[in-house]
């Protein structure tokens, strides 16, 4: 498990010292961080009356609700228009859905037998038959990506793929806004996204209130209008109208 330990630490010490990962992924490290932890004091040490089962699950749990609050958030970016997945990461979206539901089901057969081994003959047979299914979905999931990201290798070379980025006038001049790009997301490998249209934006969050997230484009017309241009063009030079003599 030594190279477990480096993975995990490694992981940890570039998202604090480097910081260029999401806090939520952060927080996964440290979740199984925490999980290694407590596993090892069950274990080697012999504190099985102080760490139940609960209590050692507890950071899986947590790890669990956050993967799959990242997945809905990915899925449901696609799905209005901000995520722009490919086929690939489509098909991946899916089968990692699959799997965190086998998973759910088999927490909660534990739940209902209260984390022994069941008696009925019937549930063991599914409870086998759901943990190397769930693998296997996350498995075909992963080689999707995979297979995604090597495809981009051949035609790229392997760097990323350049965006420009949108310019906007303001007083104090020329300023870069948040447009369309290319991400890079854990399970999904390079995404890209482009802001949604801010004409769509009050007929989307009255449908969900949880579409208000995600990122719009900011509105310029307004802006613009409300600029006082004799002030503006002394602030912009370039933009000074040449008096007549």
């Amino acid at each position: 498990f030594i190279p477990i330990w480096i993975i995990v630490g490694f992981g940890i010490i570039d998202g604090l010292i480097c910081k260029t990962q999401h806090i939520s992924r952060v927080l996964s490290w440290f979740l199984t961080l925490s999980f290694m932890v407590l596993l090892v004091l069950r274990v080697d040490c012999g504190h099985d009356e102080e760490l139940t089962l609960q209590v050692l699950l507890s950071p899986l749990v947590a790890l669990f609700v956050i993967t799959m609050g990242s997945l809905m958030y990915v899925l449901y970016g696609n799905q209005i228009g901000y995520f722009r997945l490919t086929d690939s990461q489509k098909n991946a979206g899916v089968l990692y859905s699959l799997a965190a539901s086998c998973v759910l089901l088999l927490s909660g057969i534990f739940y209902m037998v209260h984390m022994r081994r069941p008696n009925d003959f019937k549930i063991r047979v599914v409870m086998v038959a759901i943990a190397p299914l769930s693998v296997a979905l996350m498995g075909l999931g992963a080689w999707a990506i995979s297979r995604d990201e090597f495809e981009r290798l051949l035609q790229y070379g392997g760097q990323s793929s350049v965006q420009p980025m949108k310019l906007r006038l303001e007083i104090r001049g020329w300023t870069t806004v948040e447009s369309k790009g290319a991400t890079v997301i854990p399970m999904f490998g390079e995404v890209r996204y482009e802001p949604l249209d801010p004409t769509t934006k009050a007929k989307i969050v009255e449908l969900c209130r949880c579409c208000a997230c995600y990122p719009y484009e900011d509105e310029e017309e307004g802006m613009m209008q409300s600029l006082d241009y004799p002030m503006f063009s002394d602030n912009v030079p370039t933009l000074r109208i040449p008096s007549s003599r």
